[in-house]
């Protein structure tokens, strides 16, 4: 699909197809976004009537993202994507589990304890279950409203081992990983078939609805095909091989599904894990997600260069022109994706910067 406030689509899409194959072209790849001097006129994000549906109503949706894409300019390798931040980006496993969720007091959405999901029966991917009726209606509306503005993502999740960390408790299942480490990899098998089977569902709606790119969450599409991240955010409480006898399987189960991958690493600490995570042959690169203690990237580039020594490609949120540009000097451009946090106030604005880190090579 070609969409109508990107340009140089072909191009951008050359440079993607580089930066997941641990290449460049000219520059690191880059996420660049700048403001547009019109601005509509969105009277209202929930429709009346619609209060107490605030969460499933796909008018809020329409309008979130309509509001979006028609005041943003998407330049170098960014793209227009939707994708629905229901649920915090974290409840579409654990609900298809039978689980619940709920929101706090600032609108965050937290998983709820669901402690015999060991002995549940029927943990597969169920295309009846009432929120699917929900999300379907939600995108349905949304490619009607969007057109070709942007690509739609299918729904975001966390990962199962994660996901049943929350189920379980975080002190509970390290139990349970030297208790009944066999019951525990069982049930990690079944919520991957499942975390798979739900995007897969999703994935050819969005495709007879006449889309097809996705980005996950992380702002990084790919050239064609299926994006998404793989993580474990529970890995932290782990040891090295821990990590090879109860993530790593599903890590391969999950990668070998997608036709581009990131490892999310989620906490600076996950570095113990980079020889496994270079190991799996499907995941491209690693999505660098410090803790908020860990200070700029710039801090960081030994660890980057580490990372580039294992053939990964790296994903790195910088908040400043200056930060990207020490990571462009210091770091090789080949596999390397730099997201631009900062929204630029005009498209001239936004290509001196990308000018400047091209400039540097």
């Amino acid at each position: 699909m070609l969409y109508a406030n990107k340009p140089d689509q072909k191009e951008a899409r050359e440079r993607l197809n580089a930066f997941w194959n641990r290449d460049a072209i000219d520059r690191p790849a880059l996420y660049v976004t700048a403001k547009k001097t019109s601005i509509p006129n969105i009277s209202s994000m929930i429709e009346p009537g619609e209060e107490d549906n605030w969460e499933f109503s796909p008018q809020r949706y329409c309008n979130l993202f309509t509001d979006l894409f028609d005041n943003t300019l998407y330049l170098a390798e960014a793209f227009p994507g939707a994708v629905l931040p229901w649920g915090s980006l974290l409840c579409y496993l654990a609900v298809q589990c039978g689980g619940e969720y709920e929101y706090d007091e600032i609108g965050s959405a937290w998983i709820k304890p669901l402690a015999d999901i060991y002995e549940r029966k029927n943990l597969v991917f169920n295309e009846n279950h009432e929120v699917i009726d929900k999300l379907n209606a939600i995108y349905e509306k949304l490619a009607e409203a969007l057109k070709n503005k942007a690509f739609i993502n299918p729904p975001c999740t966390i990962e199962p081992i994660t996901t049943l960390s929350l189920f379980r408790d975080t002190d509970q299942l390290c139990l349970d990983l030297t208790d009944r480490p066999a019951q525990v990899k069982e049930t990690i098998k079944k919520m991957s078939d499942i975390y798979i089977d739900g995007y897969d569902y999703y994935y050819k709606k969005l495709k007879k609805l006449g889309y097809g790119d996705t980005s996950s969450w992380y702002n990084t599409m790919g050239p064609d095909g299926k994006v998404d991240d793989c993580q474990c955010d529970f890995a932290v409480l782990l040891s090295p091989d821990m990590f090879e006898e109860f993530v790593v399987p599903s890590l391969c189960q999950t990668t070998d599904y997608f036709d581009y991958n990131l490892y999310h690493l989620d906490g600076t600490c996950q570095m113990r894990f980079l020889d496994q995570i270079a190991s799996i042959p499907r995941i491209n690169g690693i999505q660098w997600n410090p803790e908020t203690t860990a200070g700029p990237p710039s801090e960081w580039i030994d660890a980057f260069k580490r990372i580039q020594e294992k053939n990964l490609g790296l994903h790195i949120w910088c908040p400043s022109i200056s930060e990207a540009k020490i990571l462009t000097k210091e770091l090789r451009p080949e596999g390397l994706f730099l997201i631009l946090q900062t929204k630029f106030n005009s498209e001239d604005e936004a290509q001196e910067a990308i000018n400047e880190i091209k400039n540097i090579l």
